[in-house]
């Protein structure tokens, strides 16, 4: 995986010295406990920007629970399926676009952060009805910028829970320690914490 996330990192960089991608539309997803799409493809590319919440994705390979921070890439033609958590639903930000090269053959998730990626995505949803043409040259433009932050970002992000809960574990020896007690450490329901410390642990 290692290899398509630096394949997919130097493919973005040269988008943005030769072939920038033409960004062809965006969307959102609202927080819905219920949503799931079923195993479908596309014949664009298409960037999935996680604004809060957990969903589940699958695909070629590929299986994951991804949340706020995570940005997905769907090549065209993988077919992939993804649902929401019940208990913290999604809202997603997504772009479709086209690009001139060749794109690995699998969903790749990269982080955003410092939260830019998001930024940009709002801003480019905020404005995607524009019909201005200044303003649609603006929205390409900063399709490239998001493209650029992604080429610099890390495939994996380090969750600070794990150091967190670790170093206090340590520090409290003592007290009776149970997984209702660390996820109230944590500030997290006793199911998130068992799934995102596991997660993020191994």
């Amino acid at each position: 995986m290692a290899v398509v996330a630096n394949y997919w990192q130097k493919l973005l960089t040269v988008f943005m010295v030769v072939h920038a991608p033409r960004m062809l539309h965006a969307g959102r997803v609202t927080p819905s406990p219920r949503w799931a799409m079923t195993s479908h493809a596309h014949d664009f590319h298409e960037l999935i920007v996680i604004l809060r919440g957990m969903m589940h994705v699958r695909g070629s390979g590929f299986e994951a629970e991804c949340g706020e921070g995570d940005v997905l890439l769907y090549p065209a033609g993988v077919i992939h399926d993804e649902r929401s958590a019940r208990d913290d639903p999604v809202e997603t930000i997504f772009l479709s676009f086209q690009a001139g090269e060749m794109l690995p053959c699998t969903i790749v998730r990269l982080v955003d952060g410092r939260g830019r990626v998001r930024d940009m995505a709002r801003w480019i949803y905020e404005d995607r009805l524009a019909t201005d043409a200044r303003r649609r040259a603006s929205l390409q433009a900063l399709g490239a910028a998001l493209f650029a932050e992604l080429s610099v970002a890390p495939r994996e992000k380090a969750d600070p829970i794990v150091d967190e809960i670790r170093t206090w574990v340590q520090r409290n020896l003592r007290e009776h320690l149970t997984l209702d007690v660390l996820a109230l450490r944590a500030g997290l329901s006793r199911y998130h914490f068992l799934r995102r410390y596991k997660q993020a642990a191994g």
